[in-house]
């Protein structure tokens, strides 16, 4: 919601002046508004996606993440479980970065346009 009420009236209105259909306003102008202030919440899901899973695994299996952390706590190895632990967070940065920052760029371009031009 936010996304849409901060939209530019002055946007809103060139679109309107020009007629442009309702898909084209969806896709041009509202869409890579409201993916900005979707990205976070992407961000935030993904994270706490990835912390469910490997306590799913730490509680109820024999194989995964989560039971090689719960099998090297048990056996007090600080060193696997902290290698555990920066493997999972090295994941999750490699697919921010990697994957979804990328997407982010491509969608908001318009922004280094917008600010060049101001």
């Amino acid at each position: 919601m936010q996304g849409t009420r901060t939209l530019d009236s002055q946007l809103k209105a060139v679109a309107q002046m020009f007629g442009l259909p309702r898909w084209m306003k969806l896709t041009d102008v509202y869409l890579p508004h409201v993916v900005s202030y979707l990205y976070p919440g992407w961000i935030t899901a993904l994270g706490t996606a990835w912390k469910v899973v490997v306590m799913a695994e730490l509680l109820a299996t024999s194989d995964g993440i989560g039971a090689a952390l719960a099998v090297t706590r048990s056996h007090l190895d600080t060193a696997a479980s902290m290698a555990w632990i920066i493997a999972l967070v090295g994941s999750l940065l490699a697919i921010e970065y990697l994957l979804l920052e990328p997407v982010k760029r491509r969608v908001e371009s318009w922004r280094e346009f917008a600010s060049s031009n101001n």
